[in-house]
């Protein structure tokens, strides 16, 4: 019980109250409890307990557990639990666990649990979680999660090093380095920098905050999903999968599997499958599979899949499957498919599909199968299969197929069914010319001059064009434009029966029994009796009978370029060209070309009855009379498009925009589904059902009725709710503004800046800055700064700075600075990881707070609280409130009305009670406490600890008190107490005291009134029962009880009966009897 040197040589179990000097040189089982400082060095098994500050060496498997600024170095097994600065070197498997700042260097297996200030330099595999700021060095596998500022799992900046395989989680700015093999799942809340140099496998990254990735070093099974700005860089062999949902970087040199919904940088050099939705470079080297819908230059090298939806560039050198709906470059040298909808430039050396829907400029020079839809330039030297719906370039040096439907030039230097020396089939839709050499097929669609040099046995010709035609043989004719016939054998052209007629050029066919027309290009028809009708070209249709175009009967319509359509009755149009067309019936339209169904040019549409519309190019549509419409646009188009379109929908709609698109319903609307790939505005001004949207682009949606609505933004988008609103689901990946004016029943996920306001009921979750206030039930999950303000039931998950205020019930869980005021009634859970400040203002029932970080609390109303503080944290509760509060950094809490308290406290605290207050308090950190009412308290109190009541207190009160202190501790009773002190105790009772007190460490016990059946046992210097020494004052009648272990010195200034044993020196004064010695 005084300073001691203890040498032990076999099983040892020590306890020590002063400094101390410990040595093991051999096999040791020692137990060793320190309340003084103590320097121990073991150098064989030990296990060792610290409650001062403590000096540790050890060789040999150790177990320690520390409460006090501690240094440990280990060069055997240990393990460590730390509850204040440490500083710990290991060289050998280790278990460690931090409550303080503690430095820890490791170089065996190691197991690390840090609650303050920490840095760990691992070089064997080592487990850490972390709750502080803490530094991390890894050359082994490492598992580590840490809870503050960390070099692994942190929130605030950190740095971390790794060199094994390691599980990261991040919750602040962070520096990741892997220099050997590591298995790694990174989830980064903050600015990250994370590189590897080795092979790494099974790599996982989710970035929630600007992240920087490296990997130079092969690496298997990547994952990476990336919510915040994110550059990733490979430059090994690497399998990834990337998701990015905001602005992204990525550069790889091996294989890769990329997927980004924001402007994007992609450089492969090795297999890659990439999806883009925003602007994005690609350069690729090897195997990859792409599909943008935004620009996109892509240059490949190696087998590629491509979809694109936006202006491309893509060079390919290997075999390559490319979708593009927008102008595109293309230059393949290997097997490529290509389909494009917009102007392409395409070079093939290999063979290759292409299909194509725009201006094409193509050259081939291996087999090739090509479809244009627009002027199209084609070069093949190879096989070659073609088909062209606008004007067309073709050049084939090898047998080719071609279809073309515009003005087209075909020269063939190798045997072609265009002009060749083998069998050929030609079918062309504008002016051709054509040498055939061999029996030939033809079909014109445009001015077309055809001379046969070879035996030709039953040719077919077709002219779309203006055509002349030398026939020596029999021969069936269809025509498509105006046609000079010349025939020597049968031929039918116009007929009083049942007619098949395909026209492709301007025809006038009168027909007076049952008839089916195809044209494909401007044509008049008069149909008396049911026809089927398909044209390709500008139509006029005027029928008098049930008609495929314009009837009183179900008809068929196909038109692949202008046409004005009026249908009575049940109709199906297919058209490719622009095109108007009126429903009074239930009408099925589909349009392949400007239609105002389905168009590449401006199209008008009016349906006055239930139509299903698809749209290749702008179109408007109109629907007067309840309509279950289905539309799916791939061109501008007022519902679905990829140019700027107006929509106006009075009956249930489903809407797929790919380009610019304004929507307004004003009538009840069922079942509506809304994709949006570019800007759109959307209005419902009626109760509409089940209404989903997906916006890839800037979006407008306005409801001013009763709305059914799920919503996906991609893109910036502004919602706004003006009627009640039942079950809406949002989902916003990019900057969006939601305000919501009526009953609102809404679950929205933001990944992205968002600014939402309710009024009524509404679920929310947030990922990125966020702006909410809600004046009814609300459910928010936020992970980026948000400000909420909220006067109804709410549920908020907060991760990054929030502002919140609440007026009703709330559950908030907030990761970074959060302000939360609460006006009403209030049931709350919050766990707070960042600085927060609560105010509560009304009643509130069951709050349980967890706080990680800063935290001010105040009540001012009754309130049921649960609080854990892990890092510094005011409370002041200024009404009634049932709380139980965990610190574990610096506290202070203040009650001002009664309070039901259970606190336990691991960093120092300030607790202040000023009305009655019912405590259980244990403290491991200095603690003070003041009670002005009425109290029940249990403290335990592990580091220097002040108690002042001045009503009945567990410690210092009127009432029964039981405290073990483990630290210096100040304690003023007023009524019977229980202490236990185990660090220097200052305990004084005003009021009359039953009071037993073990102490162990230096105590004074003053009674200022009648004390009865005091035991005092004292550990330590103590007023009353000592094992050190001891002074103790009684001015008031005492009976005691006292053994002294030390010298101790006893005054009674009242009568006293005493029983006192001693076992040191001990002085005794009486100035009043009786006393007993």
């Amino acid at each position: 019980m005084e300073p001691t040197t203890i040498t032990t040589k076999v099983p040892t179990t020590i306890t020590t109250m002063e400094p101390t000097t410990i040595t093991t040189k051999a096999p040791t089982t020692t137990t060793t409890t320190t309340m003084a400082p103590t320097t121990i060095t073991t150098k064989v098994p030990t296990t060792i307990t610290t409650m001062e500050p403590t000096t540790i060496t050890t060789k040999a498997p150790t177990t320690i557990t520390t409460m006090e600024p501690t240094t440990i170095t280990t060069k055997a097994p240990t393990t460590i639990t730390t509850m204040e600065p440490t500083t710990i070197t290991t060289k050998v498997p280790t278990t460690i666990t931090t409550m303080e700042p503690t430095t820890i260097t490791t170089k065996a297996p190691t197991t690390i649990t840090t609650m303050e200030p920490t840095t760990i330099t691992t070089k064997v595999p080592t487990t850490i979680t972390t709750m502080e700021p803490t530094t991390i060095t890894t050359k082994a596998p490492t598992t580590i999660t840490t809870k503050a500022p960390t070099t692994i799992t942190t929130k605030v900046p950190t740095t971390i090093t790794t060199k094994t395989p390691t599980t990261i989680t991040t919750m602040a700015p962070t520096t990741t380095t892997t220099k050997v093999p590591t298995t790694t799942t990174t989830t980064t809340m903050a600015p990250t920098t994370i590189t590897t140099k080795v092979p790494t496998t099974s790599t996982t990254t989710t970035t929630m905050a600007p992240t920087t990735i490296t990997t130079k070093a092969p690496t298997t099974s990547t994952t990476t999903t990336t919510m915040a700005p994110t550059t990733i860089t490979t430059k090994a062999p690497t399998t990834t999968t990337t998701t990015t949902m905001a602005p992204t970087t990525i550069t790889t040199k091996v294989p890769t599997t990329i997927t980004t919904m924001e402007p994007t940088t992609i450089t492969t050099k090795a297999p890659t499958t990439i999806t883009t939705m925003e602007p994005t470079t690609i350069t690729t080297k090897a195997p990859t599979t792409i599909t943008t819908m935004e620009p996109t230059t892509i240059t490949t090298k190696v087998p590629t899949t491509i979809t694109t939806m936006e202006p491309t560039t893509i060079t390919t050198k290997a075999p390559t499957t490319i979708t593009t709906m927008e102008p595109t470059t293309i230059t393949t040298k290997v097997p490529t498919t290509i389909t494009t909808m917009e102007p392409t430039t395409i070079t093939t050396k290999a063979p290759t599909t292409i299909t194509t829907m725009e201006p094409t400029t193509i050259t081939t020079k291996v087999p090739t199968t090509i479809t244009t839809m627009e002027p199209t330039t084609i070069t093949t030297k190879a096989p070659t299969t073609i088909t062209t719906k606008a004007p067309t370039t073709i050049t084939t040096k090898v047998p080719t197929t071609i279809t073309t439907m515009e003005p087209t030039t075909i020269t063939t230097k190798a045997p072609t069914k265009i002009t060749t020396k083998t069998p050929t089939t030609i079918t062309t839709m504008a002016p051709t010319t054509i040498t055939t050499k061999a029996p030939t097929t033809i079909t014109t669609k445009a001015p077309t001059t055809i001379t046969t040099k070879a035996p030709t046995t039953s040719t077919t010709t077709t002219t779309m064009a203006p055509t002349t035609i030398t026939t020596k043989a029999p021969t069936t004719i269809t025509t498509m434009a105006p046609t000079t016939t010349t025939t020597k054998v049968p031929t039918t052209i116009t007929t009083k029966a049942p007619t098949t007629i395909t026209t492709m050029e301007p025809t006038t066919i009168t027909t007076k029994v049952p008839t089916t027309i195809t044209t494909m290009e401007p044509t008049t028809i008069t149909t008396k009796v049911p026809t089927t009708i398909t044209t390709m070209e500008p139509t006029t249709i005027t029928t008098k009978v049930p008609t495929t175009i314009t009837t009183k009967a179900p008809t068929t319509i196909t038109t692949m370029e202008p046409t004005t359509i009026t249908t009575k009755v049940p109709t199906t149009i297919t058209t490719m060209e622009p095109t108007t067309i009126t429903t009074k019936v239930p009408t099925t339209i589909t349009t392949m070309e400007p239609t105002t169904i389905t168009t590449k040019v401006p199209t008008t549409i009016t349906t006055k009855a239930p139509t299903t519309i698809t749209t290749m190019a702008p179109t408007t549509t109109t629907t007067k009379v309840p309509t279950t419409t289905t539309t799916t646009t791939m061109a501008p188009t007022t519902i679905t498009t990829k140019v700027p379109t107006t929509i106006t929908t009075k009956a249930p709609t489903t809407i797929t925009t790919m380009e610019p698109t304004t929507i307004t319903t004003k009538a009840p609307t069922t079942s509506t589904t809304t994709t949006t790939m570019a800007p759109t505005t959307i209005t419902t001004k009626v109760p509409t059902t089940s209404t989903t949207t997906t916006t890839m682009a800037p979006t407008t949606i306005t409801t001013k009725v009763p709305t059914t609505t799920t919503t996906t933004t991609m893109a910036p988008t502004t919602i706004t709710t003006k009627a009640p609103t039942t079950s809406t689901t949002t989902t916003t990946m990019a900057p969006t503004t939601i305000t919501t004016k009526a009953p609102t029943t809404t679950t929205t996920t933001t990944m992205a800046p968002t600014t939402i306001t309710t009024k009524v009921p509404t679920t929310i979750t947030t990922m990125e800055p966020t702006t909410i206030t809600t004046k009814v039930p609300t459910t928010i999950t936020t992970m980026e700064p948000t400000t909420i303000t909220t006067k109804a039931p709410t549920t908020i998950t907060t991760m990054e700075p929030t502002t919140i205020t609440t007026k009703v019930p709330t559950t908030i869980t907030t990761m970074e600075p959060t302000t939360i005021t609460t006006k009403a009634p209030t049931t709350t859970t919050t766990t707070t990881m960042t600085p927060t400040t609560t105010t509560t203002k009304a009643p509130t029932t069951s709050t349980t707070t967890t706080t990680m970080a800063p935290t001010t609390t105040t009540t001012k109303v009754p309130t049921t609280t649960t609080t854990t503080t892990m890092a510094p944290t005011t409370t002041t509760t200024k009404v009634p409130t049932t709380t139980t509060t965990t610190t574990m950094a610096p506290t202070t809490i203040t009650t001002k009305a009664p309070t039901t308290t259970t606190t336990t406290t691991m960093a120092p605290t300030t607790i202040t009670t000023k009305v009655p207050t019912t405590t259980t308090t244990t403290t491991m950190t200095p603690t003070t406490t003041t009670t002005k009412v009425p109290t029940t308290t249990t403290t335990t109190t592990m580091a220097p600890t002040t108690t002042t009541t001045k009503v009945p207190t567990t410690i210092t009160t009127k009432e029964p008190t039981t405290i073990t202190t483990m630290e210096p501790t100040t304690i003023t009773t007023k009524e019977p107490t229980t202490i236990t002190t185990m660090e220097p105790t200052t305990i004084t009772t005003k009021a009359p005291t039953t009071t037993t007190t073990t102490t162990m460490a230096p105590t004074t016990i003053t009674t200022k009134a009648p004390t009865t059946s005091t035991t005092t046992t004292t550990m330590a210097p103590t007023t009353t029962t000592t094992k050190v020494p001891t002074t103790t004052t009684t001015k008031v009648p005492t009976t005691t009880t006292t053994t002294t272990m030390t010298p101790t010195t006893t005054t009674t200034k009242a009568p006293t009966t005493s029983t006192t044993t001693t076992m040191a020196p001990s002085t005794s004064t009486t100035k009043a009897p009786p006393y007993v010695h």
